[in-house]
């Protein structure tokens, strides 16, 4: 790999994994280079935190763009691709070390146009939870993002709730004392499910909400 390759890059490490000009088209919105991009490419340029392409461009200012080129790129690939996948659906499911997806740093960086788009090019994906059990919707409400949540439910046929140690996007709720996200909690759990959601310290969500009133 070429020596420019392992320039510093923006997230603070060596890029050893990916060529340097598919990272700086990325990080500058060069999108004419990264349509260059193969399937071989969309899987394999990785930065050593496994992020990919689409990773990098969606926690970029203003990323709505970038993004939208990178998957249009992709589609464009899917009648060429031999491995049966669609290649804009593998680039959007690809997960970095974290085990986030870019729908995870969209969220997180709270880009509502990224995070509107890509839960409408794949609607029926249920984005899991990251290496510290936080699902997309859970850091949406867990961080208060009220456009995100809206956004999650009305376009994902199957979003996971769950959160770190074993909390819900209702325990989130009720820690953040807001009625809007705790009404938003509600909607994920039926009354029989209260008992059996417990947290990691065994609390189930009734429990949870009276030690957070005290």
């Amino acid at each position: 790999m070429e020596s420019s390759s392992t320039q510093i890059a923006a997230e603070g490490v060596n890029i050893t994994h990916m060529d340097a000009k598919f990272y700086n088209a990325a990080a500058h919105g060069h999108i004419n280079i990264l349509e260059q991009m193969s399937e071989d490419d969309i899987r394999f340029q990785l930065t050593p935190k496994e992020n990919t392409i689409l990773h990098i461009a969606a926690r970029k200012r203003r990323p709505f763009w970038m993004v939208n080129a990178l998957v249009c790129s992709a589609k464009a690939l899917n009648e060429e691709m031999e491995s049966g996948v669609d290649a804009d659906k593998t680039m959007l499911r690809m997960m970095n070390l974290e085990k986030e997806t870019a729908f995870h740093q969209a969220v997180r960086y709270h880009h509502p146009q990224v995070v509107k788009f890509l839960t409408e090019e794949d609607p029926e994906f249920t984005y899991g939870a990251n290496v510290r059990g936080q699902t997309p919707l859970y850091m949406a409400v867990e961080r208060g993002f009220g456009d995100l949540v809206d956004m999650i439910i009305s376009s994902c046929t199957s979003a996971a709730h769950t959160g770190i140690l074993g909390r819900t996007v209702l325990h989130a709720a009720i820690a953040s004392d807001d009625q809007g996200r705790i009404n938003i909690g509600f909607s994920f759990l039926d009354l029989d499910c209260f008992e059996k959601n417990v947290n990691g310290q065994g609390m189930n969500v009734m429990m949870f909400s009276g030690v957070m009133k005290w």
